[in-house]
This record gives C-alpha cells, structure tokens and sequence, in this order.
C-alpha cells in the first residue's frame, strides 16, 4: 500500500496519483481543504473529486483513519511542511520506508541557512532520522544541497518533481504557429519574485531591433497596475498584451500557439510546473536558471535556454528571435523530454522500482538523468 499525504490534491500532482494508483492500492491524505483563492481562479476542487482521497480535516475519524494509514502503508510520501510532523514519527521510528518531497529550503539567500526556527525544524525532523529508512525526493535542482548543509538525506536523494497532465501532439503543433509575427507568452502572478517588469524590458528590447512580435501576459496580482502603466509609459500597447486571470486547462492553448515561452521568476519559484506545461507545448522557453525545475529539466541549448541576469536574458531573446530554426528545435526537444521523461507514467514507474528495491534489500536502480536520478 502506497500513501501520500499533501496540503490538497491539485492538478500537479493527480496524474502521479493515478499512476501510483495503478501500482498499487494508494491513497492521498489531504490536510485541508483547496484553498478559496484557488478556486476562485478557476482550480476544480480535486479532494471531493476521487476516491481516493482522505480528507484528513472533515473529522475527528478521518484524522484517525489517516493516522492508521500512514502507520500500516508500505510506501509514504509526505510532503514537507503540509502536516503535524508527528503523524509520521512511528512509522520512522519503526524504520518503514517514507519519502521526505519537499522543494528548495533556502530562497532567499545563503543567511536564510541559519534562521533559527529552520533550523530547528530541519535537525528535528530530516537530520534526526538520517539514518533511519527515509529518503529525499527533490522537487527542483537545489533541494538536496540544502538539505545537505543541515547533514540530512545524504546519498539518499532523489530527482522529483510536479508533473502536470502530459498532452500527446503527434501532429505536432506547428500548424498554430506562423512565420510571421513572433508570439511570445509569460503568465505567473504579478508578484515582485515573479519579474513582470523583465517582459516590458524584453518588448522594448525586440521593438528597438524592428523584431515583428507580441508578448501576452497571463495572470494577476499586486503589479498588475504597475505593468499596466509601463506599456503605456513606454508604448508598448501594440505589442504586450495584458489578458488577465485564465483557468489553467485553457493556459495550455495559449501555449500552444506561441512561439518562445518566457519564465522570469527568480530564486523563489521552487518547481514552476508552467515549465512542464509550455515545453509539452513544445515552445521554445528562456528560464532563469535559479528556478528549481529549470535546473532539473533544461538542458542549456538543447531543450531550452537559461540565464542568469537581466541582461543575459535581453541578450538570449534578441538572438533566439532572430532564428526561427533554433526555435523550431528547441520547442521539439523540449516536447520530446516531457514525453519521453518527465511524465507522470516514467516518474512512477521508476519511483515504484526504487521503492521495491529499497525494500526488498536490493541493488537500487540508477539513472543518468530524470525522475529517481540519484543526486548525492
């Protein structure tokens, strides 16, 4: 038996759920309920939508039976910080095998290492039973590093992630696509972290060059306004375009048809699922390299390109506008390597074989890149 136990079920993570499901008898242990901000933006509420499902926070019952399940399951991911650390002391103590998923734990700089209750919580929880049967699976490429300062979880780290839904394009999705004008797509929250002022930078950028191009923005929040008033400071009105809040299924057809993906978030974007998403749309994406699953997936120029500064990334778009090969190239790798690697089906399946040859005492199996590559 395989359970996981999260805040609450989200696209995200679902299609690893049903594939775990398929594994084994599997539950997911929500510890709340869906946030109504999420909801409020278009999110299916998932916790009443399967089965499977145990709404740890509906009852005093509930609590008890998920108490049960983590006790008597043989597998156990848990999600860092979503829950009462205790529901899963037993189990460690009793050396029954569980999985720590957790993204990266310093963002906001190499001080952050030594803020008190941090520390505390990591040396009490990870570092306490680093030598017990409990394993690290890394939601983004910095995540065992950080774990590693406070001596938790090394050689016992695994490559993890989100994985969204994974959409088969055997046509390929060129036909939505044209050699005329450029179609470039950003969409996050309009959040200081999340760098919208980098997309007014890059349209004056390609405008000063004559590059035939436009850029939407998908999304809201606190520098909505800001943004706003710098299209027009700047008039940018004819080539940035400001679209709002999009429920997440039609995001994707915006992916579709665009040309270069842009992912301007810094340090403070653990995964980034949006990654996963536009690269199954096969668009060619130009990332900050300090987002956690840009250092998982993107392999610099061949599936994607990453910079480091402001002006690395005016610099890697003005050159990847003016080649509509690369682009082409890029977009096609990046599909591949969903498809082929980080999907939800390959992710399982390999966490399933790690799992069964912790348990079994056996040799686990190693891998060169992906999900379940062996980090330290």
């Amino acid at each position: 038996m395989i359970v996981f136990i999260s805040n609450y079920l989200n696209h995200h993570q679902l299609s690893v759920c049903k594939q775990l499901a398929v594994k084994d008898k599997f539950f997911f242990i929500a510890t709340e309920p869906t946030p109504q901000v999420r909801l409020n933006l278009g999110y299916e509420n998932m916790n009443d939508s399967y089965d499977f499902v145990i709404k740890m926070y509906e009852s005093p019952a509930n609590k008890d039976y998920a108490e049960k399940l983590l006790n008597d399951a043989d597998i156990v991911i848990a999600g860092s910080c979503c829950f009462p650390f205790e529901m899963i002391v037993p189990r460690l103590e009793n050396n029954k095998l569980t999985f720590w998923f957790s993204e990266r734990l310093f963002k906001r700089g190499f001080l952050e290492r030594f803020y008190p209750p941090k520390i505390k919580r990591v040396l009490s929880q990870c570092t306490k039973y680093r030598n017990k049967n409990f394993y690290l699976l890394c939601a983004g490429g910095y995540v065992a590093k950080d774990y590693a300062f406070y001596n938790a979880f090394k050689g016992k780290s695994f490559s993890w992630g989100y994985f969204p839904p994974v959409i088969a394009d055997e046509k390929n999705n060129s036909e939505n696509r044209t050699d005329q004008k450029l179609s470039l797509l950003w969409t996050a929250r309009y959040l200081k972290w999340k760098h919208p002022e980098y997309i007014i930078s890059a349209a004056r950028a390609l405008k000063k060059r004559g590059v035939d191009f436009e850029i939407k923005m998908i999304g809201n929040g606190k520098d909505y306004k800001r943004i706003t008033k710098l299209i027009k400071k700047f008039k940018l009105e004819n080539y940035v375009f400001q679209l709002g809040a999009i429920p997440s299924k039609e995001v994707r057809n915006y992916m579709d048809s665009a040309d270069i993906f842009l992912f301007t978030s810094d340090a403070n974007e653990g995964w980034g699922a949006v990654l996963n998403e536009s690269m199954n749309s096969r668009c060619a994406v130009i990332a900050n390299e300090a987002i956690g699953s840009v250092k998982s997936i993107i392999h610099n120029g061949f599936n994607g390109v990453t910079y480091k500064n402001k002006k690395q990334f005016i610099r890697e778009l003005a050159s990847l506008s003016q080649d509509r090969a690369k682009i082409e190239m890029l977009g096609n790798n990046a599909y591949d390597t969903i498809i082929n690697l980080w999907s939800a089906e390959c992710a399982v399946n390999r966490f399933y074989e790690t799992a069964t040859a912790i348990l079994s005492n056996s040799k686990i199996p190693e891998y060169d890149s992906g999900p379940m590559k062996k980090i330290n």
